[in-house]
């Protein structure tokens, strides 16, 4: 299952640089060794663009992708990562979730969205559904 595959890699920004970004890539490529990834944070010109362009490029990116894998932070995830997540399931992409060490199918699982102070940095949570 892990031959010519695209994978775009919806993260949090807060990880963007960050070893925790590179742990989840590892891990991911540990899944498809031989898959492209998407990485919005390197492959996603976000340089003197606003937030609309880069998400529009963002959501071209999942769309022509195979699979979407999606991480959270402390459960939470910010809006471009809700977008983008609710957007391949618009077009049934495969979808999974990092979670415990393990990507696991993201059926079963939701968004509960939420207000917060940190505006849209962290807009929902992720949910298992029963």
């Amino acid at each position: 299952m892990n031959e010519g595959y695209d994978i775009y890699y919806a993260h949090h920004q807060w990880k963007y640089g960050t070893k925790i970004e590179q742990y989840e890539l590892d891990l991911i490529r540990r899944y498809f060794p031989k898959a492209r990834i998407c990485n919005p944070a390197t492959d996603i010109d976000n340089v003197d663009r606003s937030e609309e362009d880069i998400m529009r490029d963002c959501l071209e990116a999942v769309k022509n992708s195979d699979i979407i894998v999606f991480s959270a932070v402390d459960g939470c995830v910010g809006r471009g990562v809700y977008q983008e997540v609710t957007y391949a399931d618009k077009y049934d992409k495969i979808i999974f979730f990092i979670h415990h060490d393990q990507l696991i199918s993201g059926k079963g699982y939701s968004f509960k969205r939420v207000k917060s102070e940190h505006g849209d940095r962290i807009h929902a949570y992720v949910v298992k559904e029963d």
